[in-house]
């Protein structure tokens, strides 16, 4: 768990744990059912997010090749609202293997902090493999003017309380990333919370908001089209070939 901790964006494909079962019941599973037989059935990925975010681009990735290796359906399953309702889900499914989960940071980041967890996070979700590292980008709307991120700040400071950004739900990546930013440069914006990513990215095309975080692979193809401008991403990361200098 502690590289969740070092790696802010990234998404993690979970499945349940069977850490509940006794020792005679994982050994009857195990008779039942061999690895070289597994799945006799279609699996299911549950994604705490709207379609169209990091998370169910990449889970629908995983699914297809999953299905392709397999022989079997794997159904991307999408729970928007908070991150949470998809760990929860994943925690409270049959730990037969045939309920797997995407999670990232958001989702753990949310489970720690929360005091009233339906689920224990260490007991009920086992951890599989990391799948992604994913950059967060902060793209606004085109009537934003300016090429910068220096530009972005003197056009907020200009405009107090009167531009909006958008995130996937309160306590995640992109909601905590704007605050961060706010924090360190006095801006006075507001938070529009959406139930997913997704929404937020349909409404911030639309001008119904002006800002957000978002992971690259939800908002990539707007940039390259035009449609979003970039202004700031990780100085660690490559550049898209669509984002602006910042200098």
């Amino acid at each position: 768990m502690s590289r969740i901790g070092r790696n802010v964006a990234s998404a993690v494909l979970v499945v349940m744990a069977s850490l509940a079962a006794t020792e005679a019941q994982q050994k009857a599973r195990a008779a039942q059912e061999s690895v070289s037989s597994f799945p006799r059935k279609p699996v299911r990925i549950i994604v705490g997010s709207a379609p169209g975010g990091g998370s169910d681009i990449t889970a629908r990735i995983v699914a297809q090749k999953l299905t392709e290796v397999w022989g079997r359906s794997v159904i991307v399953e999408n729970r928007s609202g908070t991150a949470l309702y998809a760990l929860e889900a994943t925690a409270k499914a049959t730990p037969d293997g045939y309920t797997m989960g995407m999670g990232t940071f958001n989702a753990y980041l949310l489970a720690v902090v929360s005091p009233n967890l339906r689920f224990n996070l260490a007991r009920d979700i086992e951890p599989v493999s990391q799948l992604t590292s994913q950059p967060y980008l902060l793209v606004v709307h085109p009537s934003v003017t300016g090429t910068s991120l220096k530009d972005l700040i003197a056009y907020a400071k200009s405009r107090p309380g009167k531009l909006n950004y958008a995130s996937s739900g309160t306590g995640g990546a992109g909601h905590l990333g704007m605050e961060l930013l706010k924090s360190m440069t006095a801006m006075d914006m507001v938070h529009i919370p959406y139930r997913g990513i997704g929404p937020g990215i349909i409404d911030l095309l639309g001008g119904q908001v002006q800002m957000l975080f978002g992971s690259a692979p939800s908002v990539a193809p707007h940039v390259q089209s035009g449609k979003l401008k970039v202004k700031t991403f990780p100085a660690t990361r490559p550049r898209m070939s669509a984002s602006p200098s910042n200098k």
